[in-house]
């Protein structure tokens, strides 16, 4: 009984990614934002929203965006140019291990600015790296249930997270990683109370940084 239990809430979990995705994508509907969150790539831009949501902060109605800039010289750029178009504009920026060259240039642009400029930076790998590898097997398996299952033995632990996949889900699945859909199931299936710092951090400085200012008249 117990073990069916745990089928229909894996089922459920696995359904709500998978039909929901244009609510989801409805969280980072905003026009004109006050907070930006720069990202490098598609799977953050989809999993922030999402996780945000779980921990009970919407972002869209605290006027958040997540924004996608494609790759880390975009985002360094970005920051830049929405920094000098919009000056009163709060601005998130998250980069992968690799972006120290970015990290660098933009950690000296926001220095003594920190009540508008937050810089996150992922210290290992890339953003698949910094969910708990157990919940992200359990996700591959459910992604990709034919062949045999995936286990902890075929990591690498000397390589980051995508350099392993590829070859992972080649041998033992013929399959190719769909980021965005990982990022999507994993989003609803992590257990919030373990949210990786990284983002609870950013979540923590958008919600300060949109939080209203109470003014107490004379």
């Amino acid at each position: 009984a117990l073990n069916y239990l745990l089928e229909v809430i894996e089922d459920y979990m696995q359904n709500l990614a998978e039909k929901y995705g244009s609510f989801f994508t409805n969280l980072n509907n905003v026009d004109n934002p006050d907070c930006l969150i720069l990202v490098e790539g598609d799977s953050e831009e989809v999993a922030l929203p999402i996780l945000a949501f779980r921990t009970r902060f919407i972002l869209s109605k605290r006027n958040i965006q997540v924004y996608n800039s494609k790759s880390k010289q975009k985002l360094a750029e970005d920051f830049l140019n929405f920094k000098n178009k919009y000056p009163k504009r709060k601005i998130i920026c998250l980069l992968d291990a690799d972006a120290t060259k970015e990290r660098d240039n933009i950690a000296r642009v926001i220095r003594d600015h920190n009540d508008k400029y937050y810089l996150a930076f992922i210290e290992q790998g890339t953003f698949e790296d910094i969910f708990d590898l157990e919940t992200s097997i359990s996700v591959l398996n459910e992604m990709y249930q034919e062949g045999p299952a995936i286990t902890m033995d075929d990591f690498d632990r000397r390589k980051d997270f995508l350099s392993n996949i590829d070859k992972i889900l080649y041998e033992k699945k013929k399959a190719r990683f769909d980021k965005v859909r990982f990022a999507r199931v994993v989003s609803v299936k992590i257990d919030i109370s373990r949210l990786p710092k990284v983002l609870s951090d950013i979540l923590e400085k958008a919600e300060l940084f949109t939080k209203k200012k109470n003014f107490v008249a004379n």
